[in-house]
Formats: C-alpha cells, sequence, structure tokens
C-alpha cells in the first residue's frame, strides 16, 4: 500500500467523521432530553463520539470536491434535526399534556419562562416537563433514544439517506402526538370538566353566589389532587414514549 493510497483513505474517513459529527451535532441540538440542558461541551463531545464509532468503511459513496462537501453537511444537518425534531414531537407529548390542564386549571395566566424549551409555560406544563425529564434520564431513556439515534445512520446512510422515508415517519406521526396529548390530560381534565358542570348547577340554583371566585379555588384544588393522582402513572407513559420515539426516529 502506498503513502498515496493512504493519504486518499485517511481523507475518505476525514469526510465521513466530518458528515456524522454534523448529523449527530444537529439531532442532540434539538432532541431532548438533551438540547439546552446539556452543556454545549458536553454535546460537542457525544457528537464526535457517536461520529468516531458510525464513520462508514465503505466511504466510497461519499463526496470528494468542496461543493458535493458543503451540499452533504447541509443535508446531513438537515436529517439530524429532522430526526430530533421527531423525537422532540413525542417528548413534547407532556409538554402539551400539561398545557391542556393549564388552560381547564386556571393556571396558565401564571406563566413564566422555562429555559428548557425556551417558551413561557404554567406550572402544570413546566411540572409535567421536569418529571418527564428526569423520568428519562432515571429509567435510561437517553440511552434508548442515542441508540435509536445510532441506527438512523443504518436506515440513512450518510452516502444516500431516503428523505421520502423520513417525511411518511413525520406525517404519520402528527396524528398520534396530538392525540397522546389528550390521552395523557384527559383524567384530570375530565374531572375539571366535572367541576364546571357542578359550577354551573350552583350558579343556576344560587344566582347570588359568587362562582368565579368559588370556582377558581375549587378548580386549583382538583387540579392538585388529581395530579397527585395521576403522576404515578406518568412512568410508564414517559417509557411508551420513548420506545415509540425510538422505533419512529429509526
Amino acid at each position: 500500500m502506498t503513502s498515496l493510497e493512504i493519504v486518499s483513505i485517511d481523507e475518505q474517513l476525514l469526510v465521513g467523521f466530518l458528515l456524522a459529527s454534523v448529523r449527530a451535532a444537529a439531532w442532540l441540538f434539538i432532541a431532548p432530553p438533551f438540547g439546552r440542558v446539556i452543556p454545549p461541551r458536553v454535546r460537542a463531545g457525544l457528537a464526535f463520539a457517536i461520529a468516531l464509532t458510525m464513520a462508514p468503511s465503505n466511504e466510497s459513496l461519499l463526496p470528494s470536491d468542496a461543493v458535493g462537501l458543503a451540499a452533504a453537511v447541509g443535508f446531513q444537518a438537515f436529517i439530524g434535526l429532522a430526526t430530533g425534531f421527531i423525537v422532540l414531537a413525542f417528548i413534547s407529548v407532556f409538554t402539551v399534556a400539561g398545557a391542556i390542564i393549564d388552560i381547564n386549571g386556571g393556571f396558565a395566566m401564571a406563566s413564566v419562562f422555562d429555559p428548557m424549551s425556551g417558551t413561557s409555560s404554567a406550572v402544570v406544563s413546566r411540572t409535567y416537563t421536569l418529571l418527564a425529564t428526569v423520568l428519562i434520564f432515571a429509567t435510561g431513556g437517553h440511552l434508548v433514544l442515542v441508540g435509536g439515534f445510532i441506527r438512523t445512520f443504518q436506515v440513512a446512510p450518510l452516502a444516500g439517506p431516503d428523505l421520502q422515508a423520513l417525511g411518511s415517519v413525520a406525517i404519520d406521526n402528527i396524528g398520534w402526538f396530538f392525540v397522546a396529548a389528550i390521552e395523557i390530560a384527559f383524567p384530570v381534565v375530565a374531572v375539571l370538566l366535572m367541576v364546571e358542570l357542578l359550577l354551573g348547577l350552583v350558579a343556576r340554583a344560587a344566582p347570588q353566589t359568587n362562582v368565579l371566585t368559588i370556582g377558581f379555588a375549587l378548580k386549583t384544588g382538583v387540579v392538585i389532587i388529581s395530579l397527585a393522582i395521576a403522576v404515578p402513572l406518568l412512568p410508564a407513559a414517559v417509557e411508551s414514549v420513548v420506545e415509540l420515539a425510538n422505533g419512529t426516529a429509526t
């Protein structure tokens, strides 16, 4: 083997490492529970570690010119962001479920900035998000998600990913995203609906009663009690969502 051949192989390995690093960095930038929670240096180190293990052994189809390399870098960034967005959509189910409870329970007025999502969220929404994040790490869900991302290099290789397949996966699961959020929030929302009906009957029977003041205090207590009952069910829900996100992203 000549020195020229060795240089050629090293260049191809470097291209494969670069493309894999771009995809991994883009995925870690958006996919929970990493994203804003993990420091940038840790995310960069994890991206490099993934790239080292996934640099392709057969690099014959990788671009060798500057234009092709630039296009491939942008393409891999898009693939990483797309797969990360799929995971984000699944994990955000808990944030949306909490937001539904906040709106119906009267907590939406007390919104605070959430540094994890970069948006304003109310009490229950933020609580559900934090609990889901803690449970993902506690149950090893983050390792499952990383393993699922690594398998995307088999489904969508660096040389020729299938964009149509990724698009169909995202479209097929949009409906599931909303259904899952409603299902998680449904027990608490159903109780709040019964409280609303009860308050309507009270207002009808005793018009002089200050239903607004009574209703706010009553719904606050009902939400707290309902959450105390519903929170123990979250670990099973988190496990199901992580497994489904892992299977969908791959």
